[in-house]
Order: C-alpha cells, then structure tokens, then sequence
C-alpha cells in the first residue's frame, strides 16, 4: 500500500525465495490482475523490480507496476528507484526480524518441550519402575500354582487357561512398560533409513483388513541423523492413530520428499479430519478424544511432537476438519546437523 501511495502505481508485491530457491508471492495488493508468480510480473512492461537485499544473495524481490496505458505515468525514473530502494530495505528488515522471531519460538518451544518431558519423564519412570515390580510377580505366582497345583489344573480346562492368560498378560505388560521406558532414557542418535523405520513401525502394528497402505518415495529419501527406536515409535504412533481415526476403514497414504536441507515425511488419511481450531491442542500433554491406545501410555500424540523435538525435527498437522488428516514430519539430513 505505502508503495504504491508514495510511487502512484496501481500495484506491488513481494516474492520471497522459497526452500527449493524460487521465488514464491508472500504479499501482493492493488492488482487489477492477479500477479502468481515473479515470471508474470518481469513480462509488465512498465514494472520497477528490485531485489530484497545484495543481489547475489537477495531474499526475495520487490516490484511495483502500472499497466501499460496511456493514463498512467512510468515507474522507472531515478527517483522511483530510490523510493522503492527504501521500501526494499524496511522489508528485508522485516522479513529478518520474521525470521529471528520463528528462531526464537522454535528455541523456547524446544526449551518449554524439555522441561516438560523432564518433569512428566520423572513422574512416569517412578511409575513404570513400580508398576513393572508389581507386574513382576505375577507370571512368578501363577508358575507356583502351576507348579503345586498341577494335576488339579489337568482336571479343570477353564482354570488352566485362565491362569495361562493371565500369566500371558502379565507378560505383555511388562513388555509395555520396558517399551514405555525407553523413551524416556536419552535417545541414541545415530544415523538412520527412513524407509527402515517406517517398515519396522508397520510390521509393530496391526494393520486392519479393511485399511489399505500405500508408500510413496521413501527408499530414495537420504540418511537423517534420530534415534531409530525413537523414529519408529514416532510412525507406529502416528499409523495408530489414523487407524483408530478411520475406525479400521480406509486408506493411509505414506510420501517421502527431500530437499537440500531437510527431509519430509507425511502421512495422509481418509478419516474424518481434524477441526482447525485443535490443530495445536491435539499435542497438549493432557488432550484426549477418543482414549488412548491399547498398550500405550496415554500421551497420545504429545509423544509424538516431544519425540520429534528432541530429534530435532518437527510435526505439523493439516486437515480442514472434513476430509482427512496430514502430519508432515521433518528431520534434517545427515549433511546438515
């Protein structure tokens, strides 16, 4: 707008350059045709472009324009140029100070995530330890009854299956909360295969007759420095929830992407969607609609973004709360940690 006032033109916009180094449409106003791209805007013949900061390492460009009739006025003299050199300036400014702001959040993000898994980590390590002595004595017991009882047990079915599945859950429990604790100990970081993860995570799960997976991309995804135990937790989480979002009925589509920096994981399914208004609350510690998953501990996916956080990625959701959900997971590639 104050472009526009000050050089008497009928139309601005901003590009910025994008991850893949292309110049994307951030702001625009005043267009009496819709300017998409930057391509567009050079074919104006009389359009001022200049670029946002030094040349060779610009941010984006900046450019003003009029179309080419005979009622408006040129915006190519010295003058306009300096005008616009000025605008240009407060904008790299403000897209740097944009950026320090994103930084800073990240970084307290980060920070606020740590001191709440320190403090939620502590709580459940003391719980799990319990529970697991508890737990313990149980296949101990049963195995006693066994032993003593034997022949009463020969006699009575019932009572003995009874007792095997007991001492069967016993067992699955423990295993549970030995699974459980792991992620709360440090996290290993190592060299890891995307595609090897999230092979791991599927055959973890039970995957519904009536749920159809496709994977897309990720055997050609680079090397991502994570914890591999952590990473696969990540998915198999993530793969339950959208199964338990469909309720056992449709299709989860898997896609891999990469770029020079960082690499891209989403996860796409064909339930209901989230509403937007709770895209940030379903990571909340305390967030819950439909329970927790058999075997977990209940955090659901606040697990997930702690995970992430720690390995130095993030987890973004997408859905319009009708027609499916997307989680994009990213995770810097090896060259660049």
């Amino acid at each position: 707008m104050m472009a526009n006032d000050l050089l008497n033109t009928s139309s601005s916009a901003i590009w910025l350059k994008n991850e893949s180094n292309e110049f994307q449409l951030v702001a625009s106003n005043g267009a009496k045709q819709k300017i998409e791209s930057f391509s567009e805007m050079k074919k104006q013949n009389n359009a001022l472009i200049l670029p946002l900061g030094e040349e060779a390492e610009a941010l984006g460009m900046f450019g003003v324009f009029n179309p080419t009739t005979s009622e408006e006025r040129s915006v190519k003299s010295d003058w306009d140029k300096k005008v616009l050199a000025c605008l240009a300036n407060y904008a790299v400014l403000a897209v740097q100070n944009e950026s320090s702001q994103q930084t800073l959040r990240r970084t307290q993000e980060q920070h606020w995530t740590a001191e709440t898994f320190a403090a939620v980590g502590d709580i459940s390590a003391n719980l799990l330890h319990n529970m697991n002595n508890k737990v313990g004595a149980i296949p101990v017991r049963v195995q006693a009854i066994q032993d003593k009882y034997a022949q009463t047990l020969e006699a009575d079915a019932y009572l003995s299956n009874t007792l095997a599945e007991i001492e069967h859950s016993a067992m699955e429990a423990m295993q549970i909360v030995q699974e459980n604790l792991s992620h709360l100990r440090p996290i290993r970081m190592e060299k890891v295969n995307i595609a090897v993860c999230m092979k791991d995570a599927i055959h973890a799960t039970q995957i519904p007759s009536d749920v159809q997976m496709e994977i897309n991309s990720l055997n050609d995804l680079p090397m991502v420095i994570a914890g591999k135990q952590s990473l696969t937790f990540v998915f198999r989480n993530l793969i339950e929830n959208a199964i338990a979002a469909m309720k056992a009925k449709g299709s989860i589509v898997i896609q891999g992407l990469s770029s020079a920096e960082w690499v891209e994981v989403s996860l796409t399914d064909s339930g209901p969607g989230i509403a937007p208004e709770l895209h940030n609350q379903i990571f909340e510690l305390n967030f819950s609609r439909t329970g927790s998953h058999p075997g977990k501990l209940g955090f659901g996916l606040w697990w997930v973004k702690t995970l992430m956080t720690r390995l130095g990625g993030s987890v973004h959701v997408e859905s319009d709360g009708e027609h499916g959900t997307t989680f994009r997971l990213r995770l810097p590639i090896v060259e660049h940690v």
